[in-house]
């Protein structure tokens, strides 16, 4: 009798650590989904040798193929300058790559491009005839940070683009009516934050 119960908790305990590590793998399977983001940020770099402000607001959603990738679309607004109303609605392509060794708090690598649609403007002195927009990009390095089961805060800093271009009537009394065009390139540090959700 006692011959059978030592054998009976041999085999208990040989069991025990591939139920326990069938079961860990079971808890850390993968399953792709929808994750959806909104972000508000400053944009902050120079024109004219000024620093200049703005911000920008945008929506992304991702479907996560993999622990460590996921790729989808995204929209948004930005304002390069707030006095000046250089504004662009962007609407890109996105590739997100996470740490698949990671749990809890997750870094991440977040990429986009596509391109961003002008806003025409009016001021004191000259009136937009037309605005183009252009390639938009952007990158980040970001950390997305867990509040409840499917809630999180993203925190990011990056680089964006924007390209563009611009043409202008002038009206003055003593040159008369002209018009010009400028080409711009926007290159501004991009400090988000956001939800996922």
């Amino acid at each position: 009798m006692k011959a059978w119960a030592f054998a009976v908790f041999t085999v208990l305990v040989l069991l025990l650590p591939g139920t326990v590590e069938a079961q860990q793998d079971t808890e850390s399977i993968f399953e792709p989904g929808w994750a959806h983001e909104v972000h508000y940020g400053s944009l902050i770099g120079s024109s004219d040798s000024e620093i200049q402000a703005g911000a920008s607001l945008q929506y992304i959603g991702t479907y996560r193929i993999k622990r460590y990738l996921g790729v989808g679309g995204g929209v948004g607004a930005q304002s390069y300058q707030f006095n000046s109303g250089y504004s662009y609605f962007p609407f890109w392509a996105v590739c997100k790559l996470y740490d698949p060794s990671q749990t809890g708090v997750q870094p991440y690598l977040q990429f986009a491009a596509g391109y961003g649609a002008a806003l025409n403007r009016r001021d004191e002195e000259t009136l937009l005839v037309d605005a183009t927009g252009g390639f938009n990009a952007h990158g980040a390095i970001g950390l997305e940070v867990p509040i409840r089961q499917e809630l999180g805060l993203l925190l990011s800093l990056g680089y964006q683009f924007q390209s563009a271009q611009s043409t202008f009537d002038h009206f003055g009394w003593w040159w008369g009516d002209r018009q010009t065009t400028q080409e711009w390139k926007f290159r501004r540090i991009q400090l988000q934050i956001g939800v996922k959700f």
